[in-house]
């Protein structure tokens, strides 16, 4: 059989097997290839988790120093020969070596490969090993929270379950290789100095580790069977799973797909089971004559495609003659651990002024925002329609005690352009699904999002989420900016949709 890495069996388990047939077929055009070094965030991410990494490998040298352990770190340009003179000379310790199954081909690099004896010494386990003590164990370093149920890594999603694969892979391929009988492998979370033990002979991921596998080695090889289609694809698996963000660098043209196939299962995210019996049963479709549907529109739209963006400072400029009509606000919360409640942590508002969309950005702690906005509201806009699009807003506008009359835009874009009454309720849709419905369909030719800083389902929900959980205040301002576009390019957007509507 021929080579194949461990980490192939990603795509599978996180149900989204398309990114295999983009990824070993897919047209290299349509890659976002500036996406990953523009998002500030995700390069973020991944440096946190290289310096965690780094701070693991100091600590292990560290300890390996002072107590005289053996350790090797493997080169990855010789990783071959520095790994087999690594187990050669009976290390105690082996930082990323090669590890493969010579019959099944399969290979990969854990983080870490250890003597049983060492793993108290260095770590805390709580878990009884099977094996000699000078078998080795693997340890993959996860810069994520994890948590633990009854002495084992806890599965909490997706992601969690590739993890607990990955690593049973890594431990099964020691164990053959070394004629072991290892039951455990582990998990390193980030900030912690204790093990998660993951089971080596569990069936149930066993099983699932080979379809994956297989799905993976037939796509390699069987490139003609698989079409991607005009209207949809030829088998189930090849549709896009938009719940699913860990797609770069093919976030762009998995979303171009989804409206392409006119899906609405894969615009709103909905999970893999109910994807396949959705996509069955022909249900939940978008309309398929849009365009037709807009004609009257279509022959307006230079208006929106002239839009161009002012930004304003941190509080209205009261020197603008402001008409009476709807002010467009987007809301942004958190929920703060430490509080244990939910906070806001930014309002943009926006409205128009000769063909100019005016941006109001209210940003520091919650009671200042909220005092800034209610008095620029009660001065410069007590007569507007206070526009939102689902959300927490109308509870806000109640708390404040504001008086002028509030408009939800999703309920109203939903009853004009569904032609089903089932989706009147549906909570899926986002302003930003519906954006690039409306540009893929050729409604608009500009889509606001497609300037904003934020991309592939980086929302601003799980960036504050994650910068308080981790207790980063202070880099809050490292992704205000890009949260403020992200916020302008909403409530650009809820004009564009209530501009629309009220020209249909």
């Amino acid at each position: 059989m021929s080579s194949i890495s461990v980490t192939s069996i990603k795509n599978w388990i996180l149900q989204d097997p398309l990114l295999d047939y983009l990824n070993l077929h897919g047209d290299e055009t349509e890659k976002d290839i500036f996406e990953f070094e523009e998002c500030n965030f995700t390069t973020y991410i991944m440096n946190k988790g290289n310096e965690y990494e780094k701070k693991v490998y100091e600590y292990i040298h560290e300890q390996s120093r002072k107590f005289g352990y053996s350790i090797s770190e493997i080169n990855r340009n010789n990783f071959y020969a520095d790994t087999k003179q690594a187990f050669k000379d009976k290390n105690d310790i082996i930082l990323q070596p090669f590890i493969k199954n010579w019959t099944t081909g399969l290979f990969g690099f854990p983080d870490i490969v250890i003597k049983k004896k060492l793993l108290n010494r260095l770590f805390q386990c709580d878990n009884v090993i099977e094996g000699g003590d000078d078998e080795y164990v693997c340890i993959d370093i996860k810069y994520s929270s994890c948590s633990e149920k009854n002495g084992l890594f806890n599965i909490e999603n997706n992601y969690h379950t590739f993890i607990a694969c990955q690593v049973m892979l890594y431990g099964q391929i020691i164990n053959n290789d070394k004629k072991q009988k290892i039951n455990y492998g582990f998990v390193l979370p980030k900030d912690s100095n204790k093990l998660l033990a993951v089971e080596l002979n569990n069936k149930e991921r066993s099983d699932l580790c080979d379809m994956a596998l297989n799905w993976y080695q037939y796509v390699k090889t069987h490139k003609e069977d698989f079409d991607l289609g005009v209207c949809k694809p030829n088998m189930v698996e090849l549709l896009p799973n938009m719940n699913n963000t860990m797609d770069y660098p093919w976030r762009k043209y998995k979303t171009k797909l989804a409206h392409q196939y006119k899906e609405l299962s894969l615009i709103s995210g909905f999970g893999n089971r109910l994807r396949n019996g959705l996509h069955n049963s022909k249900q939940y479709t978008f309309e398929t004559n849009l365009t037709e549907k807009y004609e009257k529109y279509l022959q307006q739209k230079n208006l929106i495609e002239s839009f161009c963006d002012k930004s304003l400072t941190s509080k209205l400029n009261k020197n603008i003659t402001i008409p009476i009509g709807k002010l467009y606000v987007d809301i942004e919360t958190c929920y703060v651990f430490e509080q244990k409640k939910e906070i806001i942590v930014m309002i943009t508002a926006g409205y128009m002024n000769y063909g100019v969309i005016h941006y109001c950005n209210y940003t520091g702690d919650e009671e200042q925002i909220l005092k800034e906005f209610k008095e620029d509201i009660e001065t410069h806009f007590k007569n507007d329609t206070l526009v939102h699009y689902g959300g927490g807003e109308p509870k806000l506008f109640k708390k404040l005690n504001l008086t002028n009359k509030v408009e939800d835009l999703r309920e109203t874009f939903i009853k004009n352009f569904m032609n089903n009454n089932q989706l009147n309720n549906l909570t899926g849709f986002s302003i930003k699904e519906i954006m690039t419905s409306l540009k893929l369909s050729g409604v608009i030719n500009e889509n606001p999002y497609d300037i904003c800083c934020i991309k592939s389902g980086i929302e601003v929900l799980s960036i504050y989420n994650y910068m308080f959980e981790n207790r980063l205040i202070n880099d809050r301002k490292l992704l205000e900016d890009e949260v403020m576009k992200y916020n302008k390019a909403d409530v650009k957007s809820l004009y564009v949709i209530d501009y629309y509507l009220n020209n249909l």
